[in-house]
């Protein structure tokens, strides 16, 4: 192990402001609305990343089912799968509680 890394042992999960990339920060505002300095972090830009993956997968998804035809395919049926197991077993169960309280 490095010197450098040798206090903080999660170094490599902690976020950073700082791209590999450029040795400059990804973005910074001065705003009352988000305190002294707020930059934009490697964890915000994956999470964006994963929203836009997962409304694009999903909204085709959508609009095949819509359709009236069966999904086919290994990928849209892992996905369908994904979605039911959602709506069976975490949506409809807890609007169920809701209803009977």
């Amino acid at each position: 192990m490095s010197a450098e890394h040798s206090s903080d042992v999660f170094h490599h999960v902690r976020d950073n402001t700082a791209s590999r990339f450029h040795n400059t920060r990804w973005g910074m505002a001065h705003s009352p609305a988000f305190g002294e300095s707020f930059a934009i972090t490697k964890f915000m830009v994956l999470e964006v990343v994963a929203a836009v993956l997962i409304f694009a997968i999903f909204r085709t998804l959508a609009r095949k089912a819509a359709s009236g035809e069966p999904i086919r395919g290994r990928f849209w049926n892992f996905w369908e799968a994904i979605a039911l197991y959602l709506r069976d077993e975490v949506v409809r169960p807890r609007s169920a509680m809701a209803r009977s309280s």
